[in-house]
């Protein structure tokens, strides 16, 4: 699989799918998959969202 350079824009349906695949590999799939898995008592939402965020921002931010 070729890797894409950091200037090859990327059509925003695959960084859309990106974003959400970040989003739900730590908040939706465990759930689903695993049988022991256990809510954390803290809530994590806004930090998964964020940190996703953050991964995309440093991605694909335009570059000067």
């Amino acid at each position: 699989m070729k890797r894409n350079s950091p200037t090859t824009l990327q059509p925003a349906s695959a960084v859309a799918e990106q974003f959400l695949g970040m989003i739900c590999g730590q908040l939706l799939w465990p759930q689903l998959v695993r049988t022991d898995f256990v809510p954390p008592v803290d809530p994590v939402d806004s930090t998964v969202v964020d940190e996703a965020v953050a991964l995309m921002l440093t991605r694909y931010r335009a570059r000067s």
